[in-house]
């Protein structure tokens, strides 16, 4: 625990927490519900991953937590009534000291310095990480300039997304109108002699058809070979099981 830059405290992440126990409380994956009274959080990517009518499964915890996944380093804030998952939730509580959302912020910058082990615990290496504290008040901006450019990132990417939707279709537009031939109509009002003559639809439908034939006749020149060949096999055979029996 130490003063830097005159204002800010800075604090190891375990002196900064209390831990909620989730003992007898975690509900299985199997058991989850697609509806019901309490939501269940759990280290997935989703807010929300299921719902339990069981009131006892409910954490009795003041709110608003945290939830971290030990597994996934995922970080939720919490402001409702909910139950936990059963694999790798921890469940921490800010000390007072802290604007519950900046600690929630806050902790999502020390989960990404934290190395990726997998599918193994984080939680131990994010207890030796430090964590700083300003002063509440300033705290309390930094939430708001936080929410609002996140507001504008939020904008971006729905018109990024938008826009890359419109891209798509645009595209398949694209594809249709060349399959319809309508990309080159105007092409060809331009160069009507490259579409008449040896060029016109009437001559390459008669190429077609040459070539077609070309292959069908190929077919029947192989298929004719294999039925000659298979013959002489035949009579090959024949002539070995002669020789032996007069042997």
């Amino acid at each position: 625990m130490e003063i830097r830059n005159n204002c800010w405290v800075y604090l190891s992440f375990s002196e900064a927490i209390e831990k909620i126990s989730t003992n007898k409380k975690k509900i299985k994956q199997k058991e989850y519900l697609e509806i019901g009274k309490i939501p269940i959080v759990d280290q997935g990517q989703q807010l929300i991953r299921g719902y339990t009518n069981d009131e006892n499964k409910a954490l009795d915890c003041e709110l608003p937590v945290i939830v971290f996944g030990d597994h996934t380093k995922v970080v939720k804030f919490i402001n409702f009534k909910f139950a936990s998952g059963a694999d790798g939730v921890k469940v921490i509580k800010p000390l007072n000291c802290f604007n519950p959302k900046l600690f929630a912020y806050f902790l999502q910058v020390l989960a990404r310095k934290i190395p990726d082990k997998g599918y193994a615990r984080h939680f131990q290496f994010l207890e030796k990480e430090i964590i700083p504290v300003p002063p509440l008040k300033e705290q309390q901006a930094i939430v708001q300039e936080i929410e609002s450019r996140f507001s504008v990132v939020d904008k971006l990417e729905q018109i990024i997304d938008e826009s890359l939707q419109k891209a798509e279709a645009l595209r398949q537009s694209i594809l249709k109108k060349a399959f319809k031939g309508k990309l080159t109509r105007k092409w060809r009002e331009e160069h009507p002699e490259l579409i008449s003559g040896e060029n016109s639809a009437e001559a390459l439908l008669e190429r077609i058809k040459a070539e077609k034939a070309k292959i069908s006749a190929n077919n029947k020149k192989k298929k004719k070979g294999k039925k000659k060949l298979s013959q002489l096999s035949l009579l090959v055979e024949e002539v070995l099981t002669e020789s032996g029996d007069k042997s």
